[in-house]
């Protein structure tokens, strides 16, 4: 099959501005902590800070609401995000980040969005087990 030259390089420039599109806007995940887990701010932190070492991010720093957590992904981008917290509820959002698709005009790269979805899968999951933990515990 022979293809035209005006083809071939419509082709190409199509695949460039696909290979360009890799960004997408920010996601700032959040989960409310039902009030029946009856978790203290102390077990929420331990679990947030066991699902953040676990998917590879860095603990800055962390209080009492807040902890401060840092990603890199092969010097293409770094991250960094802080994870709010209550008794009620938790939300990660983007504090800074730096690299070629650095956060710009609502827009990051792509990965980000996987990145905090899955570590907020994992901090919901691992809020989940410390509950039925808990729960068990108090019916022995």
């Amino acid at each position: 099959m022979k293809f035209s030259k005006s083809t071939v390089m419509a082709l190409a420039f199509s695949a460039m501005l696909t290979a360009a599109c890799t960004t997408a806007p920010v996601l700032t995940p959040s989960e409310v902590i039902p009030a029946s887990y009856g978790l203290t701010n102390s077990e929420i932190k331990d679990e947030i800070i066991a699902a953040a070492v676990d998917r590879d991010w860095t603990v800055i720093n962390s209080n009492n609401h807040e902890v401060e957590i840092s990603y890199s992904k092969q010097g293409k981008i770094d991250v960094t995000s802080v994870v709010e917290y209550t008794a009620n509820s938790f939300e990660i959002k983007l504090k800074h980040s730096s690299g070629p698709d650095a956060y710009k005009d609502g827009k990051i790269h792509r990965n980000y969005n996987r990145w905090v979805n899955n570590l907020k899968n994992d901090i919901d999951s691992r809020l989940n087990h410390r509950q039925a933990v808990k729960h068990a515990q108090k019916k022995k």
